[in-house]
């Protein structure tokens, strides 16, 4: 299983720990990779939250670069089985939601 993070930053490891033991509890799958993706050249690409919790938690993580917003969303949803949005109610979340919504994979959405 391919979990992906989006949104946050370090602040936000230990909800997003709460999030995945909830997850190994519910659903009893205990081996999944972090995947961690960006948009070539941003500046916001390095490191990520799956990156930060993957390198914490000694759990392996997939790096992707896409070159556009709808590439990364496109390959979001079609790399990730269980998606944490930590939503900061930006323009580009609302889109992922409502893209990775349509897939019917399941995810945990945190307002922050």
């Amino acid at each position: 299983m391919k979990v992906g993070i989006v949104g946050g930053d370090s602040s936000y490891i230990n909800i997003v720990d709460e999030i995945l033991d909830k997850l190994i509890k519910d659903s009893g799958v205990y081996l999944f990779t972090m995947f961690s993706a960006g948009i070539k050249g941003s500046i916001h690409t390095e490191p990520s939250l799956a990156q930060q919790y993957s390198a914490l938690r000694g759990i392996p993580c997939v790096r992707k670069e896409y070159t556009s917003l709808d590439k990364l969303i496109q390959g979001i949803c079609k790399e990730v089985d269980y998606l944490i949005i930590l939503n900061d109610k930006s323009q580009p979340i609302k889109r992922l939601f409502m893209s990775y919504k349509q897939t019917g994979k399941h995810g945990s959405i945190i307002e922050i």
